[in-house]
């Protein structure tokens, strides 16, 4: 709560005549502390969790909130409060383009694409929109975007960001020119997600597009999805007594990523093919419980190479 003047210190005990309301239910105000480094700002803590599409009002009817000059704050009634509660995308689902927490270099402008609202654009290279996710269910999805581009084609690439700061590549995409800024098409991808809230960055690889939205369809749990294309990537010895090879050739222009999944769906090992053409690659898997498990090769794009299963010990 701002006040157009510093207020006096200490606040009075709670709940001093505030009243808050979260979607029309009023809820406890645990919490109430001056700003001391801004004696015009009240912070607020509550007992619920609020989300970004909640509706806050604030009520004040009391007397006992007094400035430095002596001067009573003025009571008031249902006051709609800004609600600036980052947005957690629920995927599966669509994921708006201007709805992300945070971005560097992104401009909005409004769409003519079907349902109207917002897209983003002006992009250059390395700028970037980041996003809360809260997955539902760790798999393969596939992931829709909606874009428009004059004469160009553009880029993106996905990544997951921990709280360390370190990224993990989910995948790159292209997209094709449509002949007209607000011409849309739409083009799909594949990535794989962990269950839970993430953080998604979406970076700028290539410019001179517009983008509306994002759409991610679950398609299956990794270890189902089939190969799109006869492959030449080689996984052995098998059975093994937990050192595994995988060779093979990927596209002169993309790399990869290996994954080994036990049965029951679980991802145990992820190693990077930072190499594009041939490749070797050794595994440790000496880690694992003996049993069967399945080894899945794919490109940068989401391209599935091969799914193998292999042994681990007699």
């Amino acid at each position: 709560l701002n006040i157009n003047k510093p207020l006096e210190a200490p606040l009075p005990t709670l709940p001093a005549n505030f009243e808050l309301k979260v979607n029309g239910n009023r809820v406890t105000i645990t919490e109430m502390l001056l700003d001391p480094a801004n004696p015009r700002m009240i912070t607020f803590e509550v007992s619920t969790t609020l989300h970004s599409t909640d509706q806050i009002l604030i009520s004040y009817s009391g007397n006992q909130i007094v400035a430095r000059d002596g001067i009573t704050l003025n009571i008031f009634s249902q006051k709609l409060v800004e609600n600036r509660v980052a947005i957690i995308h629920q995927i599966a689902g669509k994921v708006e383009a201007e709805d992300f927490f945070f971005q560097m270099g992104i401009s909005l402008e409004n769409t003519t694409d079907v349902g109207g609202g917002q897209n983003i654009g002006y992009l250059d290279i390395g700028d970037y929109a980041d996003y809360y996710i809260d997955v539902t269910e760790a798999g393969s999805y596939h992931v829709d975007y909606r874009t428009a581009a004059d004469s160009e084609s553009g880029a993106v690439k996905l990544e997951i960001i921990a709280e360390d700061e370190t990224a993990t590549f989910l995948h790159q995409l292209s997209f094709p020119s449509t002949g007209g800024w607000q011409n849309w098409t739409t083009t799909r991808g594949r990535v794989y997600l962990e269950q839970g809230v993430q953080h998604l960055r979406m970076t700028i690889m290539d410019i001179l597009f517009n983008m509306n939205w994002f759409e991610f369809t679950y398609r299956s749990t990794g270890i189902n999805d089939q190969p799109e294309e006869s492959s030449n990537i080689k996984v052995f010895p098998n059975p093994t007594d937990g050192i595994l090879f995988v060779e093979g050739t990927l596209d002169n222009q993309l790399t990869g990523e290996i994954l080994v999944f036990d049965l029951l769906g679980q991802k145990v090992l992820e190693k990077q093919i930072n190499s594009p053409g041939s490749f070797r690659e050794n595994l440790n898997l000496q880690h694992l419980s003996s049993g069967s498990y399945l080894v899945v090769v794919r490109r940068e794009n989401g391209q599935i190479l091969i799914r193998k299963q292999v042994i681990i010990g007699d």
